[in-house]
């Protein structure tokens, strides 16, 4: 229902998703459905070479699959730098090559 209003507003299916059909529809599956959570305790002050050093070194402890398994990333902040954080930890995510279809970032 909420696709056909949608597409008679005339919005092309590109610039939305429904979580629902995500999760039924297999072509939106970029991964093995493998499901890491991560707990990473990150402050604005860091590199972004460290953020991509404290990924990598996750993802290898945990024999997880950069580019088919999904991650949880759970992030210890200072709530006034959660943007920054955001940024670079999605740009190492970028260089990683992990999709951001693979991937959800939650502070606490």
């Amino acid at each position: 229902m909420l696709r056909q209003a949608l597409e008679e507003m005339g919005v092309p299916w590109e610039q939305y998703r429904i979580l629902s059909e995500i999760e039924k529809d297999k072509k939106f599956r970029t991964y093995s459905g493998k499901k890491h959570i991560f707990y990473l305790e990150l402050d604005a002050k860091q590199s972004l070479e460290r953020f991509i050093i404290k990924l990598e070194e996750e993802i290898k402890a945990e024999a997880a699959d950069a580019q088919k398994d999904s991650f949880v990333l759970e992030v210890a902040t200072n709530k006034k730098n959660q943007k920054t954080v955001r940024q670079r930890l999605v740009r190492a995510l970028e260089i990683l090559e992990v999709s951001s279809a693979q991937y959800k970032i939650r502070f606490e």
